[in-house]
């Protein structure tokens, strides 16, 4: 894996913790469900690539509608396994 991908991937497990714990300070579990996960996932990938490469592939940047969609369900699983790894 390329550093500017473990770079990448580091941030976002760090942006989805502090979006799953927000709640969490004020007493509240809010838990996003397997749809919304995956679309949170997707918008902190995007940001990220264009944080770390200027001028990225469109594979890259692309609208999550326009991803395989095995692609899709892998970002679903991994907020779910944020997401689990943080409430437990």
């Amino acid at each position: 894996m390329p550093d500017w991908e473990k770079e990448i991937v580091t941030e976002i497990y760090a942006q989805m913790q502090a979006l799953i714990q927000a709640g969490a300070q004020d007493g509240q579990v809010i838990r996003l469900n397997r749809e919304q996960g995956g679309r949170v996932i997707r918008i902190a990938w995007i940001g990220q690539v264009y944080k770390h490469i200027p001028e990225p592939k469109s594979s890259y940047v692309c609208n999550r509608e326009e991803m395989a969609s095995w692609e899709q369900e892998v970002d679903k699983d991994i907020f779910e396994i944020i997401q689990d790894k943080v409430f437990f």
